[in-house]
């Protein structure tokens, strides 16, 4: 997934962030890896998918907490589409 395909999803019309962008993304590559428990595959729409709901979560928060919001998961965010795709160790 390309810069510009994140940037849309995150309505962003500027290359301040870019970097930040950049290292979201391969940080979010490897949250889908690791959660399930196999190797991030590009041409996975699930992982694609999740992979920008996470950008999405790290661009919009920055920070660890929270402060003065209501916060819910999405009922079919990442978890939902990731636990088709779970491997769990032998």
């Amino acid at each position: 997934m390309d810069l510009l395909m994140i940037k849309k999803h995150l309505n962003i019309d500027h290359d301040l962030d870019d970097a930040l962008i950049n290292a979201y993304s391969l940080a979010a590559e490897s949250a889908v890896a690791a959660y399930i428990n196999n190797p991030y595959n590009e041409e996975n729409q699930l992982h694609e998918m999740s992979k920008l709901l996470i950008i999405g979560s790290f661009y919009s928060a920055r920070e660890n907490e929270v402060i003065g919001a209501t916060v819910a998961e999405m009922p079919l965010g990442i978890k939902f589409m990731l636990d088709m795709e779970k491997r769990m160790p032998l």
